[in-house]
């Protein structure tokens, strides 16, 4: 069995689909694993951000700010510009009375796009783990990038597939899951849905929600792929 490695040649021609395999196997580089906020904000830091799904879940909101891990507070603290757009109206007037602003709620791909987005030139779009609440990702992405032609890039977080809980789970004959998601994913198939989507990949990383425990940082250390969640960059 031949092994490719992941971001060489023949790699792009399997997620174009120019090749077929029906078990092809693909080596992911030994790329250390990052938090994923931090990486998030490295990205946003000086940039003009749209975060999708900004609200995160209602009920820590207020936990997380005290604890310094909402995202959307770290992002607007690195970004030049970070705007906020989520589906939750409760949500979105909530972070509103805590004092956030250039927030909106919408569904961004069903509704008309407001004049406050369309004249504003955003270096990435994050969209932190969404896709696995949609229904048809491909589509979805795709409708994002032929309305926002004012967007450069795209920033994609999901959750592994291969992520150490899941196999331990399964050792177990257990699957844990958020009951909201309709799927998980791996570096392959989120490469193989942005590409489906019309963008470019530019970079594929394993990341962890937290640096907590010792058995973490060394497991994730040997084996990047079982770690919490996947990042995707693109070019729109």
């Amino acid at each position: 069995m031949t092994i490719i490695r992941f971001f060489d040649q023949a790699f792009g021609r399997f997620i174009d689909g120019s090749r077929f395999s029906h078990d092809q196997a693909f080596r992911f580089p030994s790329r250390a694993v990052m938090l994923r906020d931090d990486y998030l904000v490295s990205l946003a830091r000086g940039a003009n951000i749209l975060h999708i799904g900004c609200v995160d879940h209602l009920d820590l909101i207020e936990e997380k700010i005290r604890d310094d891990t909402y995202l959307h507070k770290s992002l607007c603290k690195a970004a030049s510009l970070c705007v906020g757009v989520d589906l939750n109206e409760d949500g979105i007037e909530h972070m509103r009375e805590l004092g956030f602003d250039n927030l909106h709620c919408g569904d961004l791909n069903g509704d008309e796009i407001p004049d406050a987005l369309s004249d504003i030139t955003f270096d990435y779009a994050i969209f932190g783990e969404i896709l696995e609440h949609v229904d048809n990702p491909t589509q979805f992405l795709r409708d994002f990038r032929n309305k926002y032609k004012n967007v450069r890039g795209v920033i994609i977080t999901v959750p592994n597939a291969l992520r150490h809980t899941n196999i331990v789970g399964a050792l177990r004959s257990i699957e844990k899951i958020n009951t909201d998601h309709r799927y998980w994913f791996t570096p392959f198939t989120i490469a193989k849905v942005q590409h489906r989507a019309g963008l470019e990949l530019e970079n594929i990383l394993m990341t962890s929600f937290s640096s907590n425990g010792l058995f973490k940082r060394i497991l994730f250390r040997l084996f990047p792929l079982m770690a919490d969640s996947i990042v995707c960059v693109s070019k729109m």
